[in-house]
């Protein structure tokens, strides 16, 4: 929809580079010059975050973070796509971690 309006679309993956690591996010935003990130990327372990809260945090948080800061400072719009573990309802406490740490960036503004 994005490039039959006329929006040039860039897609990055894994390869290309880990979000999560340093700079890699205002890399990644300073070569390719974006108006929009709509970001996807995430830890997807979600039934191993609360084993491996580290990796969890850093693939969800810490990538989110850094690529925030790298869009703000080339003035991009961040869209963040998340999921449903997020939220609450009837989903167990095993996993707690993983909504407290990708529950952060889904604040109303």
């Amino acid at each position: 929809a994005f490039a039959a309006a006329g929006h040039r679309v860039d897609g990055v993956d894994l390869a290309e580079g880990d979000l999560a690591a340093a700079g890699v996010a205002a890399r990644l935003v300073a070569e390719s010059g974006p108006e929009r990130v709509i970001h996807c990327a995430a830890y997807t372990a979600v039934d191993r975050a609360e084993a491996e809260p580290a990796a969890a945090e850093a693939g969800n948080a810490g990538a989110t973070a850094q690529l925030a800061a790298a869009c703000q400072r080339h003035g991009a719009a961040l869209t963040l796509v998340s999921t449903d573990y997020v939220f609450a309802g009837d989903r167990p406490d095993r996993l707690q971690v993983f909504r407290m740490q990708v529950g952060q960036f889904e604040e109303p503004p």
